[in-house]
């Protein structure tokens, strides 16, 4: 007999406390759901942030499965495991195609046609860890203690990608206030995994004063210097120059400022549409 892989996810996880943040998102809750989960990996995955650097890029390597897996898994504190089995769960539940490898394929059309775990794995040759990996969760994801670290995670994304949908209109409708939207919204990616155009992994950190606000310094993770927020600005300004002339801005010495191998690759997330891959 078949079995049903329909998977209603309706369990909550735990509430978490949502500290202030510099524009909320309209209608973002405080309770985060399983589903709340799913929906924000699968769109992370499916919506990956990249420009079309080329075939020895980090943006083409983050294009491969295993490597999109990891990125996905460290912005949300994931493990890799963790981040796919998600992503078959959403498959399941919104009854279309998001993770899909042949692997994948074969474990759940067995477990369709009604096959045990010790008979998938007979087949398949997998591990029963591997095998139980390729499944979709058929209850909540997180331990009760995990659920806060959870919301929170979810949360930040959220509000980061609310935030560039926020900056990217202010450009468009030439809004007054552009520059410390962007500013804003580079708060909100701190310590988020950027790579630049030759590979290299790096975040960010912004500078505190004494009385705990943000400064004007934006201090990246491998280099000792930091890069000013007069720079950012001159690096921004020179960037919307170049998509109104040419309608792209095609690489990071473009920019021409200090810190442009590091300030692209943050750009092209924010605000460079016509680099992303949507």
């Amino acid at each position: 007999m078949a079995k049903n892989l329909s998977c209603p996810v309706t369990d909550p996880l735990t509430q978490s406390s949502r500290p202030g943040c510099p524009e909320k998102m309209p209608g973002l809750h405080a309770n985060i759901t399983m589903q709340d989960i799913m929906e924000a990996i699968a769109e992370a995955y499916e919506n990956p942030a990249d420009d079309d650097f080329g075939g020895d890029s980090c943006a083409a390597e983050k294009r491969k499965e295993h490597a999109n897996l990891n990125l996905i898994a460290e912005e949300f504190g994931m493990t890799p495991l963790k981040v796919r089995k998600l992503l078959i769960t959403a498959g399941y539940h919104y009854q279309r195609e998001i993770y899909s490898t042949p692997i994948s394929r074969k474990v759940n059309d067995l477990y369709i046609e009604g096959k045990n775990i010790e008979e998938i794995m007979e087949l398949t040759g997998l591990s029963r860890a591997s095998v139980h990996g390729y499944l979709p969760y058929s209850r909540t994801v997180y331990k009760m203690e995990e659920g806060s670290a959870a919301s929170e995670r979810i949360r930040r994304y959220q509000e980061r990608n609310y935030a560039c949908e926020r900056l990217r209109t202010a450009i468009h409708l030439q809004e007054p206030e552009v520059d410390e939207l962007l500013w804003n919204t580079i708060i909100q990616f701190e310590g988020y995994p950027f790579c630049t155009s030759k590979g290299l992994k790096f975040s960010y950190i912004i500078k505190k004063r004494r009385d705990g606000s943000n400064s004007g310094e934006m201090f990246i993770s491998r280099k000792e210097k930091s890069i000013t927020k007069a720079t950012v600005m001159i690096a921004f300004h020179k960037a919307l120059e170049l998509m109104d002339a040419e309608g792209s801005v095609s690489g990071p010495k473009k920019l021409g400022t200090f810190g442009a191998s590091y300030l692209y690759p943050v750009f092209i997330r924010l605000f460079l549409p016509e680099n992303r891959r949507l």
